[in-house]
């Protein structure tokens, strides 16, 4: 096995029901060399749910503590829970050589791109927004949220794909197709990426706005305040202002 001595870090974002979930879980039956990173949470362990596999669940004062101390890359209140990626991990996955995938949300992809700006940050998206209504229609059975909050904050979402370096399309019953992007977008990175550090310089850590305050997410007023413009990419397959007309018409139909 050739030695890594480039290790990367790729987020995974994009809006609620896109199908990243899927994907991971696919990638890893696939047996893709990838570490990734699970997320840890204050909120109650789920009937089915397995505890460092799903989240790491962690009581809420341990997850304060972690806080102060500086332990997660990035965190956020959501709902009344607390959310983070745990530093530790990714350091260590790194410093092993290893590429470690990160599945956030898109202030939680801001926060760390701020921190790692040669991390590669993917933006997954529908193939059309009526795909996207039937997924989230699919997915609603959590409590506190309903399908025009989702609506809504997936016309922010989307909003945020420029300022993604890559975005993949999700099809529906193509999960392959879409992970096969997501190969040959990290092995092009990879080919002209420089030796890294997992672990930021100390002044860089101290712009970590996150470790200061929480970040209320997946609201439509606040889902793309704190997202940063990075870099846009050229390939683009999506119409952005399209897309963004179909959900806002969506909408006005519900009402």
């Amino acid at each position: 096995m050739t030695e890594n001595k480039n290790p990367l870090l790729i987020i995974i974002s994009g809006p609620s029901g896109v199908g990243k979930d899927a994907i991971l879980i696919r990638m890893k039956e696939m047996g893709l060399p990838f570490h990734y990173s699970v997320t840890a949470t204050s909120r109650q362990q789920r009937p089915g749910e397995i505890d460092g596999e799903d989240y790491h669940f962690i009581d809420r004062p341990e997850f304060e503590k972690m806080i102060g101390n500086g332990g997660f890359l990035e965190w956020a209140n959501v709902y009344g829970n607390f959310y983070g990626i745990p530093k530790n991990t990714i350091k260590q996955a790194m410093a092993e050589g290893k590429d470690v995938i990160v599945k956030v949300d898109i202030q939680g992809a801001a926060t760390i791109k701020r921190l790692e700006p040669e991390s590669i940050s993917i933006f997954i998206v529908p193939p059309s927004m009526e795909e996207l209504e039937r997924r989230l229609r699919k997915r609603k059975t959590e409590s506190g949220t309903n399908l025009e909050l989702r609506l809504k904050t997936a016309i922010e979402e989307m909003e945020s794909m420029g300022s993604f370096d890559h975005t993949v399309v999700s099809q529906r019953n193509e999960i392959d197709a879409a992970i096969s992007e997501i190969e040959a977008i990290i092995n092009k990175e990879k080919e002209h990426v420089k030796p890294r550090i997992a672990e930021p310089a100390p002044r860089e850590r101290s712009t970590h706005v996150a470790s200061k305050r929480p970040l209320e997410r997946l609201t439509p007023e606040r889902a793309g305040d704190e997202v940063l413009r990075m870099r846009r990419n050229s390939h683009r397959k999506i119409s952005l202002p399209r897309l963004i007309r179909r959900i806002r018409s969506m909408l006005k139909e519900s009402e």
